[in-house]
């Protein structure tokens, strides 16, 4: 959901269609489009876990290669290189920006006393790039995990005692 959010922003920032895009509807529709990427990406970028409530924040890519190295146990270099990359894009103002407009304009507005959502649009052309870069970058760390998870499984929990399948089919080439 956040590349579709970002991606249509990026549609929306052409500064030929200013004039219009600047109209209620289509400001409104930016609004919320940047209310879901900023939603969606501080989901996946949250840092902090609390044991007695395991149920939230579980689009964490942080919490997922932590979750990895916990589970299989064998994945101390690839999690190094992981936990690296994502204290990089930690660091980036992009990063930090994205969590403070949280905080202060979207997802926690009320407490900042700032209704302003569909007003000032933020993201400009060189931030949505950079939104995509981060994106990818936190894609990477999720599919580093899941290959490990997924040999993992298959490795110890997937014995390949069933042959059935594979006996019809070699019956079947036999035969036909």
């Amino acid at each position: 959901m956040a590349i579709g959010s970002l991606t249509e922003i990026y549609h929306l920032s052409n500064p030929e269609e200013k004039s219009l895009l600047e109209r209620h509807p289509f400001a409104f529709y930016r609004g919320a489009l940047e209310y879901c990427f900023n939603a969606e990406y501080t989901k996946l970028t949250e840092r902090k876990f609390d044991s007695k409530r395991p149920q939230e924040n579980i689009a964490s890519i942080y919490r997922l290669n932590e979750a990895t190295i916990d589970y299989t146990g064998d994945f101390q270099e690839q999690y190094e290189i992981n936990r690296k990359a994502f204290n990089e894009l930690a660091k980036s103002d992009f990063f930090k920006r994205q969590w403070a407009l949280r905080n202060d304009k979207f997802s926690h507005a009320e407490a900042s006393g700032n209704n302003r959502i569909f007003k000032d649009f933020e993201l400009n052309t060189a931030e949505i790039k950079e939104g995509f870069s981060q994106l990818q970058v936190l894609l990477d760390i999720s599919q580093t995990c899941s290959i490990t998870v997924k040999h993992y499984v298959q490795r110890f929990y997937l014995p390949d005692i069933d042959t059935r399948t594979r006996d019809l089919f070699k019956t079947l080439s036999v035969h036909l």
